[in-house]
């Protein structure tokens, strides 16, 4: 299983897809296990990286307070500031958030006070679950499963409109067999920033009189835009094996297999931000009401 999963990653082909495919009797099982054990580990991934970056890392404003960040570190993260900037003139999140809290005033007029109760039961229970490292890390072992059912049935359904003929347990098999590791990986790219923080905890350690922040201006460095920048590339490189799936499992030409990728991304996309932005609209609400 391990040689087949990294072979798609680094030669991905439609014979290899149907090799992993054909290697399991009960695909859909093995799929929600394999999941849930996945998202069990990203758990634990995110509460180690969690604990080291409260142990190891300063704050960005607490740091550069303290001492002034070196030459070289205002030179690089300069122009990534700037691609940061770019990329939040393109993002609709906060027009969107706004949109759904006016929507949300709309409903508490016609509902009232009901309404007002739920918004704030909710907002209680996001405050509690963050506040709490390891219930708000471990959402993921409940919710991502449903997510990833939810975002291969939709490209599923989809294909079966376009006349394809595969199965829905061996569809899933095949998109678990690329995400999985995936995953993984972007996971393990959180911890790539805290190399250097590693370094020099060690070196304060054996040389207790030296004085160095070079660890914390690496973390900050590349925790800005190049993790983020590689884990887009991750989502990016995931589309093309969704084609390579779609095409193994439902067995359509090309052109209907982009429609359904393409057309799926972009449906799946809407669901997963609606519902997010949704529920901010319904903490954002209250703020709107009180003029704040």
């Amino acid at each position: 299983m391990l040689r087949v999963w990294t072979t798609i990653l680094v030669k991905p082909r439609t014979r290899i897809f149907a090799v992993g495919r054909s290697e399991v009797s009960a695909p859909l099982a093995v799929t929600l296990a394999l999941i849930v054990v996945v998202n069990v580990v990203a758990v634990l991934l995110g509460l180690v990286e969690e604990w080291l970056v409260d142990e190891w890392v300063v704050p960005g404003p607490e740091l550069f307070q303290r001492e002034p960040p070196p030459e070289a570190f205002r030179a690089i993260t300069s122009s990534w500031l700037f691609m940061l900037y770019v990329v939040r003139m393109t993002d609709f999140g906060l027009f969107l958030i706004d949109v759904y809290a006016r929507l949300w005033l709309v409903l508490w007029e016609v509902f009232g006070s009901p309404l007002e109760s739920v918004a704030g039961l909710y907002r209680d229970v996001v405050f509690f679950v963050r506040d709490i490292e390891w219930l708000y890390e471990g959402r993921r072992v409940l919710l991502n499963p449903f997510y990833f059912l939810l975002s291969v049935g939709v490209r599923h359904l989809l294909a079966k409109a376009m006349g394809g003929q595969g199965g829905f347990g061996r569809y899933a098999y095949l998109f678990m067999m690329f995400g999985v590791p995936l995953t993984l990986l972007s996971l393990l790219l959180g911890f790539v920033p805290l190399i250097g923080p590693a370094v020099e905890v060690v070196y304060l350690t054996m040389f207790r009189d030296a004085s160095t922040q070079f660890g914390q201006y690496w973390y900050h460095a590349l925790e800005l835009v190049p993790i983020a920048v590689l884990r887009w590339l991750l989502s990016f490189y995931s589309i093309g094996l969704a084609y390579l799936a779609t095409r193994t499992e439902h067995g359509l030409t090309w052109w209907r297999v982009v429609v359904v990728v393409v057309v799926g991304y972009v449906v799946n996309f809407l669901i997963g931000k609606s519902l997010f932005y949704l529920f901010m609209g319904l903490l954002r609400a209250p703020q709107m009401m009180t003029g704040s």
